[in-house]
């Protein structure tokens, strides 16, 4: 499955390096911009919440949202694109006339 997980910290993110590490532990992951990674995992979006909770300090936040293809819509670099477009593949049948 295909995540895109956004957090916010109090301090600067060089310090939170446990936390990235535990998300590249999960799975692949692509990092568009500050605050956002997306992540492809096996795990479900309840299980990636169990291990990166313990991250997060009184008043930071992170938000798991499990991704499905033309169901968002949003300005991300090409890299990020090409990264969501090899796990959500196109379904044919929405093409069809």
């Amino acid at each position: 499955m295909l995540y895109a997980i956004t957090y916010s910290f109090n301090d600067d993110l060089e310090k939170h390096q446990d936390f990235f590490n535990e998300l590249m532990a999960m799975g692949e992951i692509d990092c568009p911009f500050d605050g956002c990674a997306l992540l492809y995992s096996v795990l479900t979006a309840y299980g990636i919440r169990k291990r990166i909770l313990p991250f997060f300090r009184n008043q930071e936040h992170v938000c798991i949202s499990k991704l499905y293809r033309e169901h968002a819509a949003g300005k991300l670099p090409d890299h990020s694109k090409k990264f969501i477009a090899s796990y959500i593949p196109n379904d044919p049948s929405r093409n069809s006339a």
